[in-house]
């Protein structure tokens, strides 16, 4: 390595070491390539292996992935895409590399030039990357990238049978990305764009993994065959061909009658099938659609088609990243009383101050929260779950008056504002709406509901935080 007395550029030498990354604050773009390239641009940085820098903390905007074979592409490109660099985008000089976790092919030139311009639009959210909650990361992962799509890929060991490879990574679960998948599919923050394939799936478990089987629809029999039938005119009798053969000729077995020509003493129907259980003849099979997860026996028009598509960012997930309010919601809360935290927070704030100075002017703050929201989505599935957490907001907001306002509290809350009026009230309200909600039988919603009135239930000078805090800490000791 040269001495420190020797003036040092990040082209100069290839990384084997945190030691060796440059500490100034400006932005670089990483080279991983097994071979020392020639003279770099200085915001470029050569290493050889890229777990030295994704478990390093340097200031970069970029991957290109160079002189490595596909093998080593895509174990490079996971490898990153788990790391804190998650965001930033990874190019490859392999035009055959179609793996959906790289940027496409691009030389060093291009890809400075593409990584530089998602940096600027990066800079421009003021996001903590490693702050993120998953959704938000696959919609900062979109916006970066402006009008790329998420494609998915077959896989036949996949539950749902297709799977978004970068929903996946982000989500370091299936079964979380699943959920995650369908929450901003129904925000609409994620949208489809090219329809690609149909799928079935279990209403049941939602795999879409259905076997579909022939069977009689008299007993259901599956021995089932394809069979020659006759028609006997004299008694009408219908049946196989072999229950007619008999070592004098043709007789019908029912009624004894000799059958000599076709047309006039019996005819060959259109029906084609004979089961051998309960010797039942029709021309069309039953359908039956067992599914190979759960083992569930449904009709084909009970399965749920669901459509496979090309995903695009909405201008309105586009909007909610830009306001920071990408993450507020309660499932696809239907009120118009909704509002972002830091607004609810304020107005609290506010109304403390007005309280203070007219004792007479207080409001109402409840909390409401579903302590069992993933137990109840593995007992029933994430569709059905979804469904029933959707009804509970749309009837928490048909109790909300105008004046009233609304926040998320976790992932499956809601913290409700009510000014001039009585939380505890509303909190009955709210108990007796919950006794009456349509809820499958496997599952058991576990909510808890708390409130406070102010100024009965809080001291003078109490601060926002502290009126919630008083809230939220008994959530917070309930569940721990």
């Amino acid at each position: 390595m040269k001495s420190p007395e020797t003036k040092m550029t990040a082209s100069d030498e290839s990384v084997s070491s945190m030691a060796s990354f440059p500490t100034s604050k400006r932005f670089f773009l990483v080279l991983i390539s097994p071979d020392k390239p020639g003279q770099l641009p200085e915001n470029v940085i050569h290493v050889t292996d890229q777990t030295a820098v994704v478990e390093g903390n340097i200031n970069l905007f970029g991957f290109l992935l160079q002189g490595l074979s596909e093998a080593e592409q895509n174990k490079a490109v996971s490898h990153i895409r788990q790391s804190q660099y998650w965001v930033h985008p990874v190019y490859t000089d392999n035009t055959n590399n179609k793996n959906p976790l790289l940027d496409g092919h691009k030389t060093l030139v291009e890809a400075m030039s593409s990584a530089q311009q998602m940096q600027e639009l990066l800079i421009s959210l003021k996001l903590d990357p490693q702050a993120l909650q998953t959704d938000e990361k696959i919609m900062l992962y979109q916006y970066i990238r402006e009008q790329s799509e998420l494609r998915p890929v077959l896989d036949r060991n996949s539950k749902r049978l297709y799977r978004y490879p970068v929903i996946d990574v982000l989500s370091k679960t299936e079964e979380l990305a699943d959920i995650v998948l369908i929450d901003l599919l129904k925000r609409q923050t994620l949208i489809p764009r090219i329809l690609l394939d149909r799928t079935r799936e279990c209403p049941h478990c939602g795999s879409a993994h259905p076997h579909f089987i022939d069977i009689c629809p008299q007993c259901e029999s599956i021995e089932i065959h394809k069979t020659a039938a006759l028609h006997c005119f004299t008694c009408g009798h219908v049946g196989p061909e072999t229950d007619f053969q008999s070592p004098s000729g043709m007789l019908c077995p029912q009624c004894n009658t000799r059958l000599r020509h076709i047309g006039v003493d019996y005819d060959r129907p259109l029906t084609q099938y004979a089961c051998q259980s309960c010797h039942h003849i029709f021309i069309e099979p039953k359908i039956r659609a067992n599914c190979l997860d759960c083992g569930s026996e449904n009709l084909p028009e009970q399965l749920i088609p669901h459509d496979i598509s090309t995903l695009v960012l909405s201008v309105q997930g586009r909007m909610l990243l830009r306001s920071g309010a990408a993450n507020e919601s309660f499932t696809n809360v239907k009120t118009s009383n909704y509002v972002v935290g830091a607004y609810f927070r304020q107005t609290i704030a506010w109304s403390l101050s007005i309280q203070e100075r007219h004792p007479d002017i207080g409001f109402g703050l409840v909390l409401f929260n579903i302590q069992n929201a993933q137990e109840i989505m593995e007992q029933i599935g994430a569709l059905r779950a979804y469904a029933l957490f959707d009804e509970i907001s749309l009837r928490i907001s048909e109790l909300q008056r105008d004046s009233d306002l609304a926040t998320r509290f976790g992932e499956y809350g809601l913290w409700i504002f009510l000014p001039m009026s009585s939380a505890e009230g509303f909190a009955n309200r709210l108990k007796g709406i919950l006794s009456t909600l349509n809820i499958p039988q496997q599952s058991n919603i576990q909510a808890e509901i708390h409130s406070l009135q102010c100024p009965q239930d809080i001291i003078p000078k109490t601060t926002v935080n502290d009126v919630m805090a008083k809230l939220s800490k008994k959530v917070q000791k309930h569940v721990g």
